[in-house]
């Protein structure tokens, strides 16, 4: 994506916007409505991934050790469309060990199922 803004960035931002009687305005007004009135044209994302048919997705090469010490963060934007009603279950992720610990989602019928093994 072009821009990537938390909610602590958009309080920031809406600061920066906020009148202050009796002092001028920031120079930086202009930009920063040019950049939010962009964000609120896009309609889609600019990259993505369109996965059709079953067994499709990504599969990564096993990770032997993996980078920094505090854990890691996984982030995804999901558009589901024309999911059809059955009985089996629809996978987003699936984060397992060889051992089989780890964590996953999927969709089954109308419901988002998450589970830590």
């Amino acid at each position: 994506a072009k821009y990537q803004c938390c909610a602590f960035d958009l309080k920031v931002l809406f600061r920066l916007l906020r009148a202050r009687t009796g002092r001028y305005r920031s120079p930086t007004l202009k930009p920063i409505l040019a950049a939010l009135c962009d964000m609120m044209a896009r309609s889609g994302p600019t990259s993505f991934f369109h996965f059709s048919g079953k067994n499709a997705g990504l599969v990564l090469p096993k990770i032997d050790r993996w980078p920094g010490k505090n854990g890691y963060t996984f982030c995804a934007w999901i558009q589901l469309s024309h999911i059809q009603k059955t009985p089996r279950k629809h996978m987003l992720y699936s984060f397992l060990t060889e051992r089989g610990d780890g964590m996953q989602a999927f969709i089954s019928g109308q419901t988002l199922v998450t589970q830590s093994l």
